[in-house]
């Protein structure tokens, strides 16, 4: 598992190339808008480089929220962007967190035609999907 990117107070991504996917490792939301778009760069360049086409959010310790501004960008600029890549499933290790929960819902709220979405209990669970045809 290497770091392909680092902030300590909100996530940690890593490529796992062995298992073919991008984790997104999150603490806690609220992430500045520039760190959160340095985060995605960094993971889908590192997917492109290394033919991977899974990601997975997780963020069952997470807490708190994503600001309006982040879901913005997500949904106009992000998702489109995602469409037309390598990635074709994202799997989200559901937060324990009522309230984290909030964000996972806001950024899954956002139609993807390409890519398959799939909510998990566990880090295992999640994996299972992301390895299945």
């Amino acid at each position: 598992m290497e770091a392909i990117y680092k902030n300590d107070e909100f996530l940690t991504v890593y490529l796992l190339k062995d298992k073919k996917y991008i984790m997104f490792k999150w603490k806690k939301f609220g992430i500045p808008l520039e760190e959160l778009q340095k985060a995605h760069t960094s993971a889908l360049d590192a997917a492109g480089a290394n033919a991977i086409s899974g990601y997975m959010a997780e963020t069952s310790q997470a807490t708190g929220t994503l600001l309006p501004a982040a879901v913005e960008w997500w949904e106009q600029t992000w998702v489109p962007k995602l469409q037309s890549s390598v990635i074709k499933k994202i799997a989200t290790v559901v937060p324990q967190s009522v309230l984290a929960s909030f964000s996972t819902k806001d950024w899954q709220a956002v139609n993807f035609s390409n890519i398959t979405l799939q909510n998990a209990k566990t880090v295992a669970e999640a994996e299972a999907f992301l390895g299945s045809s």
